[in-house]
């Protein structure tokens, strides 16, 4: 494949799984305490499906405060689509007292690969590009690695590395670029995944 088309190919995929946010709470833990209608850690696990509503049905949000005075746990949400996805989240104090930055990541599993893969399949093909064959696999909690194989208009074959990784808010950012003939390059078997074990937009 030319260089201009391998150029082309490279094509970024930012995928949307949370954003964090600065959460004042200060003003609810007062007006409540007098009352003991809630404790803090409600009222962070409160915040916290509050901001997730907007991805879908929170189906559960279940935070503990660890020996930093911090919290964290998971949460799962329902789509509007029918999936479930699962997050973790924690909630971070930050230096003025009674605020938290919360962040929920969306756990790197096979749904969340498939929709990876798809964002950097869109991506290519938008990009006039024939995917004959995609496959990424999970490295770690914050990356995946795989390869695609695309052929250009004139039928000119490639294979390009595909790489995906989390980024600090939280969201994963990925694509496809470079690429060697399929011939002199070893293709990893879909069932080679590591033991232990994302766009367009992937959530």
């Amino acid at each position: 494949m030319r260089q201009g088309r391998r150029d082309r190919a490279a094509g970024r995929n930012q995928g949307m799984i949370m954003k964090s946010y600065a959460v004042p709470l200060a003003a609810a833990t007062l007006l409540l305490a007098g009352c003991n209608r809630a404790s803090e850690g409600q009222l962070v696990e409160n915040t916290v499906r509050g901001l997730l509503a907007g991805q879908g049905t929170v189906q559960s949000v279940s935070l503990t405060k660890g020996a930093d005075n911090n919290y964290s746990g998971p949460a799962t949400v329902r789509r509007a689509d029918g999936a479930v996805i699962r997050l973790n989240c924690t909630a971070r104090r930050t230096s003025t007292a009674g605020n938290f930055d919360i962040l929920c990541g969306q756990v790197l599993d096979q749904a969340l690969i498939d929709e990876i893969k798809t964002a950097m399949r869109n991506s290519l093909t938008a990009q006039n590009l024939t995917v004959s064959q995609l496959e990424v696999s999970r490295q770690d909690d914050d990356h995946v690695t795989g390869f695609a194989e695309v052929a250009d208009a004139s039928g000119q074959t490639t294979r390009l590395t595909c790489t995906a990784s989390r980024q600090s808010d939280g969201r994963f950012n990925g694509g496809c670029e470079g690429g060697e003939a399929p011939a002199t390059a070893a293709a990893p078997a879909p069932g080679d995944e590591p033991a232990e074990a994302p766009p367009a937009e992937a959530r």
